[in-house]
């Protein structure tokens, strides 16, 4: 959407990275690898590590940010609050 907050379009089939010629994802897709633990489907890591003591610098988090490399793997960049505002070491301001 306009505040580039992904939603779920559906599944690619993708064997071995080798995209089919009949699947062809459109340009406001983006591929990204999943993993399914507990009977949950998980998009990345279930860890965030933030330097201790500054916990309640997070407790606001609403979104995750994320980059996504070519073969749809996703890497953590920030976490955001409900106003989209980075959280955290990693804001603007420091």
């Amino acid at each position: 959407d306009e505040n580039n907050v992904g939603t779920f379009s559906g599944l690619f089939v993708d064997k071995d990275n080798v995209q089919s010629p009949t699947q062809v994802l459109p340009t406001h897709q983006v591929k990204m690898q999943f993993r399914i633990r507990n009977r949950r489907l998980q998009l990345a890591t279930h860890a965030f590590f933030f330097q201790e003591g500054t916990a309640s610098e997070y407790e606001q988090a609403k979104y995750g940010e994320f980059r996504v490399a070519t073969n749809g793997e996703l890497l953590l960049n920030n976490l955001r609050d409900k106003e989209f505002n980075i959280l955290g070491l990693n804001r603007p301001s420091n």
